[in-house]
């Protein structure tokens, strides 16, 4: 993360010749914030996930043009990405950051006041974008953007977006509203929508890999079908295969650790008990544990 240090000047803290990037700071500044949304739900420490000054730095330089000449050595050039694309992230780096903010909200409930309001302007943000990538977002009708025209990667990157959009969408929901079960209709609808996603897409493009695994883990505690679940277990044991991420192979143990307390008994319920925890739990309530969720990952 060294690409991240900044150069003061008496002046200002960006100098004129500083308004581009190279594929290196921004490589960085997108591996930290992908970090910071992932441990944000599972780490059981998210104290260094606080500091606007990091933030506005790695926001600083997700913004700024990308240079492809400043690429280090005689090596080709790498090209540039397109406005609101990673690669490295698979998805938009301001849907990412929106992760981050919802992983971290979900941790500190029931929200206080001031957090009740962040929430709110995290809604309005999160509505924009549900509206630009899948469609009306009072209604929960969902009617994707057209692929026509659109290479392998940007329809790999748009399946991305919604996936994320729609996870999002049931963690805020539930972070709004502790209360609510995965059962509601409308969290139902999310889970089907995310489902559809994995059914129609190509495994073996660009983006199924680690970009995955927050999604993967949010849909894991709001499913309520044995079927479902066995499912998801597979195309996370496909996409394991395939890459042979980390992240990978522990959202898969979180799944399997879920799956495996909630058929305890010879029937799939809906609450689980681990004595990590206490009492019984309701699977979709996992996702607002103040610890997180990497205990579930057994050695």
């Amino acid at each position: 993360m060294m690409a991240l240090r900044v150069r003061r000047k008496s002046h200002s803290l960006w100098s004129a010749e500083q308004d581009t990037t190279t594929p290196l700071q921004r490589t960085s500044a997108e591996s930290l914030l992908y970090q910071a949304a992932v441990t944000a739900l599972l780490s059981s420490n998210i104290e260094w996930l606080s500091g606007q000054t990091v933030w506005q730095q790695v926001e600083m330089y997700l913004s700024q043009i990308w240079d492809p000449a400043k690429s280090a050595g005689p090596k080709k050039a790498a090209p540039a990405p397109a406005p609101g694309v990673s690669l490295l992230l698979g998805i938009d780096p301001a849907l990412c950051r929106l992760v981050r903010e919802i992983s971290c909200l979900a941790r500190r409930t029931p929200l206080q006041p001031a957090d009740q309001s962040y929430a709110m302007a995290v809604r309005t943000e999160l509505d924009l974008m549900i509206v630009k990538s899948t469609g009306d977002a009072q209604s929960g009708k969902r009617s994707p953007p057209s692929t026509a025209g659109r290479s392998e990667d940007e329809k790999h990157f748009w399946d991305a977006t919604k996936f994320y959009v729609c996870a999002a969408d049931v963690l805020l929901r539930k972070t709004m509203h502790p209360h609510l079960t995965a059962e509601h209709a409308h969290i139902q609808a999310l889970v089907q929508q995310m489902l559809d996603i994995l059914k129609q897409s190509n495994i073996q493009g660009h983006f199924w890999s680690q970009h995955y695994c927050w999604p993967f883990t949010i849909l894991a505690c709001a499913l309520l079908k044995e079927d479902d679940m066995v499912y998801l277990d597979l195309r996370l044991e496909e996409i394991w295969e395939n890459s042979h991420w980390g992240d990978v192979k522990r959202t898969l143990l979180v799944l399997r650790r879920i799956s495996k307390e909630r058929y305890r008994g010879g029937t799939f319920r809906s609450h689980l008990t681990i004595s990590n925890i206490g009492g019984p739990v309701a699977a979709f309530d996992l996702l607002l544990l103040k610890d997180g969720l990497s205990f579930l990952i057994e050695s």
